[in-house]
Parts: structure tokens; sequence; C-alpha cells
């Protein structure tokens, strides 16, 4: 059977991780094996050791910690994937390794912090992003209104990973959704959930999985 891989990204608060959880109980009920890998948490993880509160003020602070950060994640995210096809090369068993977010959230670790900011190292940032695009896996794209996603960190906007401000949050909503809309080779579909009732998307993510397998097998 055929391993694949896909990414859900999105905008803050928009239900990517509901979507990964659903997805992952509803393949696993049809015998599929489902890894998932959240990138920016292990980031946090590993910023926390190297001594700083983790991966956001590393973007945020200084120059040299947000250009390792950005790194890190890119070095990382190859890892994980390859390390996941090689286990799965002569699997019996249809697996997904499912990314809750990658390439499109790391464009704010590359071209809105610290780093950015020096003009000399625009060159680098740029072969780093190409890079990214061109390793990006399949991707799904699910976003929200900034006001429903504050709405729904009950205006805890310090919560949503640092963005402290409607200001901010508006900004890296408009960012996010711009990125996706920029490569369309790599975002298959792109969902909207508002303040309507809850629309479980885990139904087409499946769908998406499963003829990615048929494609590839």
């Amino acid at each position: 059977m055929t391993a694949v891989h896909l990414c859900i990204e999105g905008t803050k608060g928009a239900g990517k991780t509901t979507t990964i959880t659903a997805v992952r109980a509803a393949l696993e009920r049809e015998g599929w094996v489902v890894e998932a890998h959240a990138l920016f948490h292990e980031g946090n993880d590993w910023a926390k050791g190297q001594g700083y509160e983790g991966g956001v003020p590393m973007m945020e602070s200084a120059a040299e910690p947000n250009e390792r950060i950005a790194r890190w994640l890119i070095e990382r995210a190859r890892v994980v994937r390859d390390a996941f096809f090689a286990r799965h090369a002569d699997t019996e068993r249809p697996a997904l390794l499912s990314s809750d977010r990658g390439w499109i959230t790391l464009h704010a670790y590359l071209y809105e912090g610290a780093w950015a900011k020096d003009p000399s190292a625009r060159d680098a940032i740029d072969a780093l992003w190409q890079r990214s695009v061109r390793d990006a896996p399949t991707t799904v794209f699910v976003h929200t209104p900034p006001a429903v996603s504050a709405q729904r960190r009950q205006g805890a906007l310090d919560a949503v990973s640092g963005l402290q401000t409607e200001e901010r949050l508006r900004a890296d909503y408009e960012r996010r959704r711009r990125v996706a809309r920029e490569h369309p080779e790599r975002v298959v579909r792109s969902w909207e959930t508002g303040t309507g009732p809850y629309r479980d998307l885990a139904p087409e993510v499946v769908s998406i999985v499963k003829g990615m397998q048929k494609e590839r097998g």
C-alpha cells in the first residue's frame, strides 16, 4: 500500500486541530496507520531547550535566534517526512502523515521576524522559502475571519500564538490567505469556517487523502 503526506494549514482558530483529530479517527477505523506531526509545537519545545521562551519570541527577539528556529523548522519537517516514508516504504497498510501546519505558517518566521529586517539576509531568506515551497506536501487550507478567531479564543489574543492585538491577528490572517492563493499547485482545497453551525470537514479531507493514495498507487 502507499503512504501519503498531507498538510492541514490555515488561519488562527479555524479548526485545523479539530479536523486533524477527526480525520485520524476516521482513517484509523478503516485500518490506516496515521501519524500526526505538530511541527511548531516541537519548535516551541526545541526553543525552550535553547533557553528561549518559545517559537514566537525566537522569531521576534533578534535576528540570530529567528534564523536558528527558521532553519531548524525547515530541517525538522524534512527529517520527519523522510523518516515517515522510510518506515512505510513496504507497509501492507495505507499510511498517512498528517502535518498540523507547515510551510504557510513558516512564511511568517522567514518574512515577518527579526531576521527579515536585515536587508543582507534577503537572498538567504528567499532561498529558504523557495526550498520550503518546493518541498511542501499536498495541503488543504482552513480559514476563518479574525473576529471569529478572537471570539473562539474568548478575546485571549495572547493565546493565539503570540498575536496580542487585533491588528496583528488580521495581518496574520491576510498573509496566510495570500500565501495559500499564490500556490495553487500545493493547496488543493480551501474552506472557510465562520460563525454558522460547525462544519465537519473530515469526510472531505478523507476523500482527498484516499485520492492521493490512489494516484500514488
